[in-house]
């Protein structure tokens, strides 16, 4: 037979119902928090680590040459946000380099408005990275030659996504 502890509080004292005292309970709250804080931290360690280990080469799958379907409010973000980066003609680097913060901003659109779930969803977040990272390069650019050269990947990732979302 299993024994379960259960706790209370009595003055300020936290306490197993076995009467022994654990700590005073600003520290056991101060220790939580702290938790709290490393599980998040190593929780978006673990997602940048994730994104990292997707290639550039690795694009969405499709199964039988079928399109996965995406859910209608986040395919209208991703379709205004291909809009805005085929409007551009721009031809300075400060154009581009606005055009990747913008596109970077609608990112957050995207993943906020994204209800798909399973492998559809698998399939999405491998064109997502692939879509961060081109516009991140966008963003960075450096030079007008790299500028444009992330621009036209940027453009081509938007074309992968009607290949394989619906």
């Amino acid at each position: 037979m299993q024994r379960i502890n259960t706790t209370f509080m009595k003055n300020d004292d936290l306490y197993i119902a076995n009467g022994t005292k654990l700590m005073r309970a600003p520290l056991f709250l101060l220790f939580l928090v702290f938790l709290s804080i490393v599980s998040c931290n190593s929780e978006k360690a673990n997602t940048e680590m994730h994104e990292d280990h997707i290639s550039e080469t690795e694009l969405p799958v499709l199964i039988n040459g079928e399109k996965w379907k995406a859910n209608e409010e986040m395919n209208d973000v991703i379709v205004k946000a291909e809009q805005e980066a085929k409007q551009f003609n721009g031809n300075e680097l400060t154009g581009y380099q606005s055009l990747g913060k913008k596109l970077k901003s609608m990112v957050k659109e995207i993943t906020n408005s994204c209800t798909m779930q399973g492998r559809a969803h698998e399939e999405l977040h491998k064109w997502l990275v692939l879509h961060i990272k081109y516009i991140n390069r966008l963003s960075e650019s450096e030079d007008i030659r790299s500028a444009s050269e992330n621009y036209k990947n940027v453009l081509n990732n938007f074309e992968d996504y009607h290949r394989y979302f619906e």
